[in-house]
């Protein structure tokens, strides 16, 4: 029972990572204009170490959006992983 209360914990922070790394994408500009879902060439990181730009600090909030949902994403999937092959 405690495997699945975690297997299942894991799955909903990685739904979690799922949904803020997704709209911090959209909100950083993903797929405006009819742009393919592959087309990253929004992500200019070149901002990061220009903060004079207009609208740098809701670009660094909206990275920051990313990596933290990147991080609740991957982070249980990976946890969840390595204690099941562990186990065998």
């Amino acid at each position: 029972m405690r495997k699945f209360v975690r297997v299942l914990v894991a799955l909903l922070v990685s739904i979690l990572g799922l949904v803020l790394a997704s709209s911090s994408l959209v909100r950083m500009g993903w797929m405006r204009h009819g742009a393919s879902g592959w087309d990253f060439s929004f992500l200019h990181l070149d901002w990061l170490v220009r903060p004079a730009l207009p609208y740098w600090q809701s670009h660094a909030v909206n990275a920051g959006f990313l990596a933290l949902g990147l991080v609740l994403l991957l982070g249980p999937v990976l946890f969840v992983g390595i204690e099941l092959v562990r186990r065998r």
